[in-house]
């Protein structure tokens, strides 16, 4: 009996042993169950914060700018005048020049006709004009900048009011005398620049009509003193130092790369009694 009672208990004592580690590593495992739980759901309410506050600042954030292409605008530079004389016609006492100008901006000088409009004069052609400005991007845009006339004597059209021509008096600064603005038909008739990077190796524009004129990169044009419109009455100046001045774009319509080089001069002198006209310099 003694035996058998040693080894119920020996049994019991086992099983309770068993038992009491099952109670302790079922804690552990609900502990760690727990745990683990938290974190993750901590780390997820962390993400879910971080792209809250991404989405957040991507919402503020202010939206990219359009960068625009910049534009190949022309730049016309003028020539000092050329070739002054005094000539005398049906008893007038002209003065007669050459003037010049040449484009040595990134882009063409374009002129376009858009449509023929209402002329004051019956015997006038008259055509709105947009100068064409080209993009780097290879677009344009267009923009009034005033109109094509027929002009009669030279038989062909001119963009108006292109150029302004002035006499002023060194002796007496009151002295002045300015011609009415004169149109000119642009074209690529003289070289100056084919190495700049634009410049094509052969005229462009060369007609004078009312669609399409213009001036190429690197070219320019030349109004000869023999050309009508290229003089200036200057019956009523006495003799004495002048300085002409020829001004292109005057009234800064068409959009350049700069006007700072739009005007040249040149000094002489007007000797009426003897009839003739002597340059001061030949620059």
């Amino acid at each position: 009996m003694e035996t058998e009672r040693r080894e119920r208990f020996v049994l019991f004592t086992i099983l309770g042993a068993i038992a009491l580690a099952l109670v302790f590593f079922s804690t552990d495992v609900t502990r760690s169950v727990s745990t683990t739980s938290t974190t993750d759901e901590s780390q997820t309410n962390t993400e879910v914060k971080n792209i809250e506050i991404v989405e957040t600042e991507k919402e503020k954030a202010p939206p990219e700018k359009t960068k625009e292409t910049p534009e190949k605008l022309p730049d016309i530079v003028a020539l000092n005048p050329s070739e002054l004389a005094l000539e005398k016609r049906e008893g007038e006492a002209l003065l007669v020049f050459s003037s010049s100008y040449w484009n040595q901006g990134p882009g063409v000088l374009e002129l376009v006709g858009i449509e023929k409009i209402d002329s004051k004069e019956d015997n006038e052609e008259v055509w709105q004009v947009d100068q064409r400005i080209y993009r780097k991007d290879g677009g344009y845009s267009d923009k009034k900048v005033g109109a094509f006339k027929w002009h009669a004597s030279h038989e062909h059209f001119h963009y108006d009011s292109f150029a302004l021509y002035t006499i002023t008096s060194l002796d007496d600064p009151d002295i002045t005398l300015e011609k009415e603005k004169a149109g000119f038909c642009a074209r690529d008739r003289d070289t100056h620049n084919l190495m700049l990077e634009e410049a094509p190796d052969n005229s462009t524009y060369f007609y004078c009509e009312e669609e399409l004129q213009g001036v190429s990169v690197g070219w320019g044009d030349t109004y000869d003193y023999t050309i009508p419109g290229q003089e200036i009455n200057v019956d009523d100046l006495p003799s004495g130092r002048y300085i002409i001045r020829v001004e292109y774009n005057p009234d800064n319509e068409l959009s350049e790369v700069s006007y700072e080089n739009n005007i040249s001069t040149k000094e002489f002198i007007l000797d009426k009694e003897n009839g003739y006209i002597s340059v001061v310099n030949s620059e």
